[in-house]
């Protein structure tokens, strides 16, 4: 009788040991998926065709400044936070030549825009530029004529 009673309790703590070693597993897969779908770089609020839809960030206004001969850019962010901006692109069509200049985390001195701010900056041009092209994160959003200020 005495036998059976250890082969009883054997059985329930090999069933207790199998639940334990299931729920233990169930929550590392499930830690491991819920990483990956929290990563950025897998977000779909991430795609361009979504930025470019929701105008996460839009031109404001831009004029050449004939005293300073700086090309002013005002851009308007969306209150929206979800949207990481690691860059902005520039890109101004003078004439026959374009020109790329960079804002991101990286420059010292550029800094990009806060969710739900207005910022210009100033890029110094000596030509009459025509038009400007704002790329974010590799991705074109807006194009606008260059206007006299």
């Amino acid at each position: 009788m005495y036998n059976m009673n250890k082969k009883a309790i054997s059985d329930i703590v090999t069933s207790v040991l199998i639940i334990l070693l299931i729920l233990v597993s169930i929550s590392l897969v499930s830690m491991s998926v819920f990483k990956l779908v929290n990563n950025p770089t897998l977000s779909p609020g991430e795609s361009c065709p979504i930025m470019q839809f929701n105008k996460v960030v839009k031109i404001f206004n831009v004029c050449l400044n004939q005293e300073t001969n700086d090309t002013e850019i005002t851009l308007e962010r969306t209150l929206d936070e979800k949207y990481q901006i690691n860059s902005l692109d520039f890109i101004i069509d003078k004439n026959q030549e374009t020109a790329k200049y960079k804002c991101g985390n990286q420059c010292g001195e550029c800094k990009i825009l806060s969710p739900g701010s207005l910022k210009t900056y100033y890029i110094n041009s000596n030509e009459n530029s025509a038009k400007l092209t704002l790329i974010v994160n590799n991705c074109i959003l807006e194009t606008k004529n260059i206007i006299n200020c």
